[in-house]
């Protein structure tokens, strides 16, 4: 089964994710044996943590599949950037600050772990506004969320995909993060699973364990492999996905009150 991974913290020395080219090696090997057949490598971009080079990515990305190549391991690599959430995101996407997935019209963007600030619902209007789509990336690991997952209803409602992490849906991450995600996943407010990983260890690039649990989440062969390689070639490709409706409606719940600047 082929399957499609769009966050993966796999380049080394450049965040907090592969140390040294062979981490990445290992973790390519762990990657093709599960299944994945292309990986979007998405190095942080945090102010005042992590400030990757979009060039330093590019090169990188480059150098990783010319290393797969000579050592016969058939897997693609192609550029992209986790980028948290910030002010102004789609000026730095102008002035070649951040990438996109791919260069595509899809970003993929990290929430604060314990919080959610006010000014994301600005940001997400410009980015929509310029023809950029969001991912959230892991939001079952925002602690607002892990309390309420109707929260997701906001961000869906106003044309942002959510991704959901691998480890997560087999619970490395905890029982309330599986309950949370399961939640999420089975009323269809989950678009993608991705494994965020940063070794071949303890966070590995694997994708089918998550798969098949969802597959039993959602009673679906089908919307399980949309999440793991249907909707993620179409953000490579930078084709339009259409997302199913969720299921029951968001409770009445005032949004900023769990708001934070």
């Amino acid at each position: 089964m082929q399957m499609i991974d769009i966050h993966c913290h796999i380049l080394p020395q450049i965040d907090d994710g592969a140390k040294t080219l062979e981490d990445s090696i290992f973790m390519v090997k762990k990657a093709i044996v599960d299944g994945i057949e292309t990986i979007i490598a998405t190095p942080h971009s945090h102010d005042g943590l992590y400030n990757p080079d979009i060039n330093d990515v590019i090169n990188k990305t480059l150098e990783l599949n010319n290393i797969n190549k000579s050592r016969n391991l058939n897997i693609n690599i192609i550029p992209g950037m986790e980028v948290h959430l910030c002010k102004n995101i789609f000026e730095k996407i102008k002035s070649k600050q951040v990438l996109t997935l791919n260069n595509s019209n899809y970003l993929l963007l990290e929430l604060p772990g314990q919080h959610i600030p006010d000014f994301i619902f600005e940001e997400i209007f410009q980015l929509r506004l310029n023809g950029i789509i969001p991912i959230i990336a892991h939001p079952e690991r925002n602690m607002l969320i892990i309390k309420d997952w109707t929260l997701l209803y906001d961000f869906v409602e106003k044309g942002v995909l959510i991704q959901i992490t691998s480890g997560s849906i087999s619970g490395k991450f905890g029982h309330e993060i599986f309950r949370c995600s399961k939640k999420i996943i089975k009323n269809r407010l989950a678009h993608i699973i991705a494994s965020d990983a940063h070794n071949s260890e303890s966070r590995p690039p694997v994708l089918l364990e998550a798969f098949t649990i969802a597959k039993k989440i959602l009673g679906s062969n089908k919307e399980a492999y949309e999440m793991v390689y249907e909707r993620p070639n179409k953000i490579i490709n930078n084709k339009t996905i259409e997302i199913p409706d969720p299921f029951q409606k968001r409770k009445k719940i005032f949004f900023k009150n769990f708001l934070r600047k």
